[in-house]
């Protein structure tokens, strides 16, 4: 504990004794995730890597857009699941846990936007002085990146979530922006989560699709606050 403060310190300034005592609840709070990661990594395991959340994603109170354009996504089964090689860039242990929709009213029609939560994402190289400074930052750390999707032509945007060519073996993948046509897929391309809907850059990488999530309502700030405790 008192190793990670002082990465802490080193990485922003020297903490107060209440901002010290904040950082070691974040920590404990991390600590005791990591347990339910476990039970997540035996489930996956046991299902032969064919799991698929059995987690209702369609109700009455989610409207037909929505349900018509829930996304299919694929996600590297090396970051899901725990990994001993050193020259992964993600230690495993980050599905997919939830994915929020919110409708906005535009004058252009409608938009979509889609969150998709992370249980962690694993920076290859600072990895746990990267958790660290996420804690402190976010108050979380679980990942959270969105896209939208404009209904009238049917397009995906993607502002700073877009992979572009980046591969999960990209170290330090950009948060790219950009928008292509909307094929209802969403491929996690890299270790921090940048995404696109029409290009997969690691055809080679076993994947886990998600076809069904725990889907929630709400916007991304929505998202951040359900997972950080400085809301």
């Amino acid at each position: 504990m008192d190793a990670l403060i002082e990465l802490a310190e080193k990485a922003t300034r020297k903490l107060s004794p209440s901002e010290k005592q904040i950082l070691e609840e974040l920590i404990l709070r991390d600590l005791y995730k990591s347990r339910e990661f476990k039970k997540i990594e035996e489930q996956l395991i046991l299902e032969n890597r064919d799991y698929t959340a059995r987690v209702a994603t369609t109700s009455s109170q989610v409207p037909p857009e929505v349900q018509e354009t829930l996304p299919k996504i694929y996600q590297p089964w090396i970051d899901i699941l725990p990994q001993g090689d050193k020259t992964n860039p993600s230690k495993g242990l980050n599905p997919l846990i939830a994915v929020y929709w919110y409708v906005h009213e535009t004058q252009s029609g409608k938009v979509i936007e889609y969150t998709l939560v992370f249980a962690d994402e694993d920076h290859p190289l600072i990895d746990q002085t990267y958790d660290v400074i996420r804690l402190w930052r976010f108050g979380r750390i679980e990942d959270t990146e969105y896209y939208l999707v404009y209904m009238k032509t049917n397009n995906a945007k993607f502002p700073g979530s877009y992979s572009g060519d980046q591969t999960f073996f990209t170290i330090r993948p950009a948060h790219l922006t950009g928008s292509e046509p909307y094929s209802g897929k969403i491929y996690i391309n890299t270790w921090n989560h940048m995404m696109s809907s029409q290009k997969d850059t690691n055809p080679l990488l076993i994947k886990k699709t998600w076809q069904s999530y725990p889907l929630k309502h709400g916007d991304r700030n929505k998202a951040h606050c359900d997972y950080s405790i400085k809301c």
